[in-house]
């Protein structure tokens, strides 16, 4: 059985292509009811040990066996290229292991019926993102570091694959301010829901490359999003800093 192979949540393999056989496995293998068989048996036609499976659906397994069942360390191929290499459980994916999909997604850690469930870490190469933490079945859950190739990162709490609160840094690309040029910002502090939110400080930057310069900083208490409580705003450019109480981004 792959059971652990065919979980929803995640890329489902392909049942169109079948895995290849060398002409050796052809001479000592064997057919079972669940595909092609080549190795240690308990009795005519069931795997016990080392061997090697072909199924019907053209997965091709090959490690350790317990009375039918893959057991121990295994590694299987997908005829659609996703690949698990580490420890199975009564046929299913289960324990310590690597899982990498065709699209070039990679997942390693603690499993449990095919998905990362306990300490692992995944890696996203669309983005370059990569989380380090505990899942629960196949989601961020609990405390766990996300990193971007920017520098941005989060370090917190997770609950069904979403950042609660932690903390962290975040740059934006380009955005207008009200009364001000067009600029871009970077926060390092706490965070709730991603939304700016306790201690942080906060810079606005105009212009790009070498003309780069910070027009403002804010250091001191948000919530929400915005400057609340107490915090300290200077002014670069203008010349001028301000100590004292801020409300929803206002002074007060």
């Amino acid at each position: 059985r792959l059971e652990g192979m065919e979980q929803a949540g995640t890329p489902g393999f392909s049942r169109l292509a079948s895995a290849p056989v060398t002409d050796d496995e052809k001479k000592r293998a064997k057919r079972i009811p669940q595909g092609v068989y080549t190795g240690e048996e308990s009795r005519p036609g069931v795997p016990h040990g080392l061997g090697l499976l072909v199924t019907k659906t053209g997965h091709r397994f090959e490690g350790k066996w317990d009375r039918g069942e893959m057991q121990g360390k295994g590694t299987c191929h997908s005829p659609s290229g996703r690949k698990y290499d580490g420890e199975w459980a009564k046929g299913k994916m289960t324990g310590k292991g690597t899982q990498s999909f065709p699209n070039g997604v990679v997942e390693t850690g603690i499993f449990q019926n095919g998905r990362l469930h306990g300490y692992g870490e995944r890696f996203t190469p669309d983005d370059g993102v990569r989380y380090a933490g505990f899942f629960i079945d196949g989601l961020p859950e609990g405390e766990g570091t996300q990193t971007h190739p920017n520098g941005d990162y989060f370090e917190g709490n997770w609950s069904s694959g979403l950042p609660l609160q932690g903390s962290g840094r975040l740059t934006s690309g380009s955005r207008k301010e009200i009364g001000l040029v067009e600029g871009s910002w970077e926060y390092m502090g706490g965070l709730n829901r991603m939304r700016w939110h306790g201690n942080g400080k906060l810079w606005f930057h105009v212009g790009a490359g070498s003309q780069k310069k910070m027009l403002w900083s804010y250091d001191g208490e948000f919530a929400e999003g915005k400057k609340h409580g107490v915090g300290t705003k200077t002014h670069w450019v203008e010349g001028w800093k301000y100590e004292g109480q801020w409300r929803q981004d206002e002074i007060t």
